[in-house]
């Protein structure tokens, strides 16, 4: 019996540079087979993404989170009933739009997510210097879920249930929740309004992270998930020591950096030879 083996790459785009993840699957099991940062604009025809699907990362902020409840005996065509649910929300045709969902783990929970169809053409067009009509419309993740498949297929398991992934990126804050092997809630802070070299805007940045980190938990607990927080990774390009040492301060759990497993990389000791917490989104968008 032969298995099929499938190629796709995880771009995630950061003001000039790109993070990309080659990854393999094979028989259902992920294996990193590369990682690399473009400086040039547009990596279209480089040899890393040769005979791959390219996959996209999406920015928070251009995509709407719906969370969606299904009746407890919808059992059958779940995607189909979400994505009805989904498309009740909007005021214009469905085909101006592209869908996305997850289960959260949660009986009959799942996360919606909704990209207009013209905001993902302009973005894999200008961003990425890719044909939209030939990229693949179902090949996109937003920046906020990416970076908890990331975690959930690439890291070493943070002790307790409830974990908290912030990765910054260019002006961003994708933040992931993410519930024993499920994503359970997604979020993100603008960070353009902030200087990040200034002490005291970089504490208004970290007060009004742990505000949106408090609005979820408490959206969890009205869900039923009671737990609380049990660690907070940080990820991405953080700007300086000060940033993640003003975060740390507003948390009582411990805060660290995403560790990789390196059980799934083609050699096992390249995790530890470059910054892998930097590619976590790129990782996550290369895995279904």
């Amino acid at each position: 019996m032969v298995t099929e083996t499938t190629t796709r790459i995880g771009l995630d785009r950061r003001g000039e540079v790109i993070y990309a993840a080659r990854v393999e699957l094979h028989a259902g099991r992920p294996e990193v087979k590369a990682l690399a940062q473009f400086d040039e604009t547009h990596p279209k025809g480089h040899h890393l993404l040769a005979d791959a699907n390219p996959v996209f990362a999406v920015p928070d902020g251009e995509v709407t989170i719906k969370n969606i409840t299904l009746p407890a005996d919808e059992v059958d065509n779940v995607d189909t009933k979400v994505r009805f649910e989904m498309v009740q929300s909007l005021l214009e045709d469905e085909a101006e739009f592209l869908f996305d969902s997850a289960a959260t783990g949660q009986p009959n929970r799942y996360l919606g997510v909704i990209l207009r169809r013209s905001v993902f053409d302009a973005l894999v067009h200008e961003s990425y210097g890719f044909d939209a009509d030939t990229a693949g419309a179902d090949l996109w993740r937003v920046r906020a879920a990416a970076l908890g498949r990331g975690y959930l297929e690439f890291c070493r398991r943070e002790k307790g249930d409830l974990v908290c992934l912030a990765d910054f990126g260019h002006g961003l804050l994708s933040v992931c929740f993410v519930y024993r092997n499920d994503i359970v809630g997604l979020a993100h802070l603008e960070l353009d309004k902030f200087n990040l070299q200034d002490e005291a805007d970089i504490r208004r940045m970290a007060v009004e992270f742990k505000t949106i980190v408090n609005f979820k938990l408490a959206s969890f607990f009205e869900q039923g998930l009671t737990l609380p927080l049990s660690s907070l990774l940080l990820s991405g390009d953080c700007p300086n020591a000060k940033v993640s040492e003003t975060v740390s301060g507003f948390f009582s759990v411990e805060v660290s950096t995403p560790q990789a497993n390196p059980a799934f990389f083609s050699d096992s000791a390249a995790p530890a030879e470059i910054p892998f917490d930097k590619y976590l989104v790129a990782l996550g968008l290369a895995v279904k």
